[in-house]
């Protein structure tokens, strides 16, 4: 899957590697996520969200007024759709703004918000099977949270920037492994 500057979402079909276009955001897409079958992707724009279920079509997903919609993810299963949101209080001055995690379950339509005890915004959302949300923020900062509650079950940083700007980060699918990049300034 991948997402367009024009808001497409796109899916290759890798038997054949037949892209077509499963939904559509307002604006350039910013994260996008699928499951393991790719039955199942969640994507955001930085203002809206969307699930697309094949079989079920699209469901736009409520973002309150005026928050930024930050990353998506997918449990390996597809049953749940995890994204984080920042409220309009938080800005690059005013980095201590709330950060958000909204977390759907497929199967039932119930929904979960918690707040994300990271001072950064989520950047980076990975599912250790079905039964945990890692989360990761723009500073290395990092959540394990249970699911369905969303409930803490262990937090740290990854420590990466002692002196330096922050440059990139990634997590693996599954929250194991974190890779940083930063980028000292003369």
């Amino acid at each position: 899957v991948a997402g367009t500057v024009g808001g497409d979402v796109l899916q290759w079909n890798l038997t054949d590697f037949q892209r077509s276009a499963v939904a559509k955001l307002p604006a350039a897409v910013s994260s996008v996520a699928v499951s393991a079958d790719g039955n199942t992707i969640a994507a955001v724009d930085g203002a809206a969200a969307l699930v697309w279920v094949r079989g079920a079509g699209i469901r736009r997903v409520p973002v309150p007024a005026r928050w930024t919609t930050v990353a998506a993810g997918v449990s390996p299963s597809g049953r749940y759709a995890a994204f984080s949101l920042d409220t309009p209080a938080y800005s690059l001055d005013n980095p201590a703004g709330t950060h958000w995690l909204m977390l759907i379950d497929e199967q039932t339509g119930r929904s979960v918000m918690a707040r994300a005890d990271v001072p950064y915004p989520v950047v980076n959302l990975g599912f250790s099977g079905e039964t945990q949300l890692v989360i990761l923020d723009s500073d290395g900062h990092w959540e394990r949270l249970a699911i369905p509650g969303l409930t803490m079950m262990s937090a740290s940083t990854a420590g990466f920037t002692f002196g330096a700007h922050d440059f990139a980060q990634a997590m693996s699918a599954t929250g194991t492994f974190i890779s940083f990049r930063s980028e000292e300034h003369t």
